[in-house]
This record gives structure tokens, sequence and C-alpha cells, in this order.
């Protein structure tokens, strides 16, 4: 009975801590989801005619892309049959058919991604002049200043004001345009190798999920705990560096000898308030790195797969061959 006991006990333990583990996944999960569709919501109020036009682009981007791997792979196998058939002008033309779709779809992909980075530059422009906006509305609404002198608000908002003039957030917009094609583009090359492995492309595409996963991860803990870093030593070290800077009490600590006091003393501060998140970084590297060498293995399996099926003239584009 007390064996049974302890059985029964390791069991309950290993449920509870994969209940809270499955929850945390999900919370995360929904958490992330959460905030993406925020994002969508707040693009599609800043700008409704340029973000809908852009998403239009990108989708046809990630078709042509699609739609190229095919006309590749088409042409490459109608190659042997109009080298091997001599006169047998079905083959060839055939052949020369399947090159002409490729050179067209080669030169359609950087035109819709010219005409992307065109639109993707006005839904950047709309997307900043209305989040700047809201960041001063939050500033001045209330009209009072007694919401600014708390230092967990005032601290919250100068991390944003920070965040908002940090090079990542001014130009990712642009890149989120970009790796909603690779995605989508992804999403067709799986359906096109599908009939030649279907568990091969699925293991990529479960491969890539995870990096993104991981490598998500560490962008939300490199970005979101700098705005969370709003502490005191923050905003202290934030007062020191305005003494520095600032036109009226500048001109004082320079006369009296003191800037290199206030350089030491501000470095000092600084450092000390954002080495728990440089710490935080450092160690969210390591999963992606592992991660990142998983996926390099996963995928150079699959092309050394690939190769093996064409050296052995599997089809890789008709028909589904024997797993």
């Amino acid at each position: 009975m007390a064996r049974l006991r302890e059985v029964c006990v390791v069991a309950d333990e290993a449920s509870s801590t994969g209940k809270a583990l499955l929850a945390r996944a999900l919370h995360r999960l929904t958490q992330g989801t959460r905030r993406y569709l925020q994002h969508a919501r707040v693009l599609w109020r800043a700008t409704r005619l340029w973000s809908g036009l852009t998403l239009v682009l990108t989708v046809l981007d990630a078709t042509v892309r699609t739609v190229l791997m095919i006309a590749v792979g088409q042409f490459v196998g109608a190659v042997p049959a109009a080298v091997s058939g001599g006169a047998d002008l079905q083959a060839t033309d055939q052949a020369w058919r399947w090159l002409a779709a490729a050179a067209v779809l080669l030169i359609m992909g950087p035109a819709l991604q010219l005409l992307r980075s065109m639109t993707s530059e006005r839904c950047s422009a709309a997307y900043l002049r209305y989040v700047f906006d809201l960041v001063a509305e939050v500033g001045v609404q209330p009209r009072s200043i007694a919401h600014l002198d708390t230092p967990a608000f005032s601290g919250r908002l100068r991390a944003v004001v920070d965040g908002t003039r940090d090079w990542s957030f001014v130009m990712g917009l642009d890149s989120t345009w970009s790796v909603l094609a690779s995605r989508f583009a992804g999403i067709g090359a799986v359906v096109v190798l599908l009939p030649w492995r279907w568990w091969v492309p699925l293991v990529v595409a479960a491969m890539f999920l995870i990096l993104s996963n991981v490598f998500m991860r560490w962008i939300s803990l490199a970005f979101d705990q700098l705005l969370q870093t709003t502490g005191n030593e923050r905003r202290r070290a934030g007062y020191l560096r305005s003494l520095m800077t600032g036109s009226e009490p500048a001109k004082e600590i320079r006369l009296f000898g003191l800037a290199d006091w206030l350089g030491d003393l501000y470095r000092a501060t600084w450092l000390h308030a954002m080495a728990g998140l440089w710490q935080a970084r450092r160690s969210g590297l390591g999963p992606v790195l592992v991660t990142c060498l998983g996926a390099a293995v996963v995928i150079g399996g699959a092309l050394a797969l690939v190769g093996v099926d064409v050296f052995a003239g599997v089809p890789l584009w008709r028909g589904t061959p024997r797993c």
C-alpha cells in the first residue's frame, strides 16, 4: 500500500506539472496571438487602403514564389526528355514553355517586391504617425501632471517613448511584410511537396515553427524586458544624462568641474539598471543556437533525401513514391 501511495503521489505530481506546462504554453500562445491581433488592429486603423493593398501584394509575391518553384521543377524534369527525344518537338516545346514561364515569374517577383516596398513605406508612415499620436495623447490625458509624478506610470511612458525611437520599431513594419511573404511562400512549398513524401515538408515546416517560436521568445525577452525596466535606477540615469546635456545645468556642471563625476555616476547607474536585462538576453541565446543547429540538420537531411531520389530516378513532382 505504501508503494502504491508513492506511485499515486508521483503520478499526481507529474500530471500537475504537465498541466502547468500546458497552461503556460497556451498562455504564451494566446498572449502572442493577442499581441499580433492588436498590432494588426492598430495598422488597420492607421491606414486601411495602404495596409490592404500591401497585404494583397504580399500574397501575390508568395504565390509567384510558389508557382516559380513548380515551373523550375517542371523545366528541370522536361529537359532530359527534350534532350533524349531528339526531333520530338512536343518535348522541346514543353521545356521551352516552362523556361519562359520561369523567366516571367522571375521578373514578376522583383516587380511585386518593388511595389510592396512602395506601399509599405506609406503603411509605415501612417503607422508611426498614429502610434506617436497615441503616445502623445497618453502623456497629456488626463489634463493634469499627477500621473506623471507616479514612478510606475512615468517610467513606463518613458520606456514606451524610448522604444518608439528604436530602429527595430521604426523599420519593423517593413520587415513584417517580408516575413509574411516568406511564411505564405513556405505554406505554398509545403503544399507543393506533399505529393512527393508527405512527411518531409511537414517535418521541415514543424522545425521552422519551433525555430520561429524560440526566436520570437528571445525577441520578446530582449525588447519586452526593456520596456519593463522602469525602476528608479533607469529614471535616475535619465535624470543624470539630462543634467549633462541640458542647456542650463550643463553650463554650471562644466563651470564647477562636475562633468567627469556625473559621467561616471551616469555610467554606473545605467549599467546597474541594464545588467539584469543583458544577462537575460545572453542566457536566452542558448536555446536559439540549439534550435538553429537542429534546423540545419533537418533541412540538410531533407535536401539529401531529395538528392537520393533524384539520383534514383524517383519523380519529385508527379506521383507519390513509396516511402
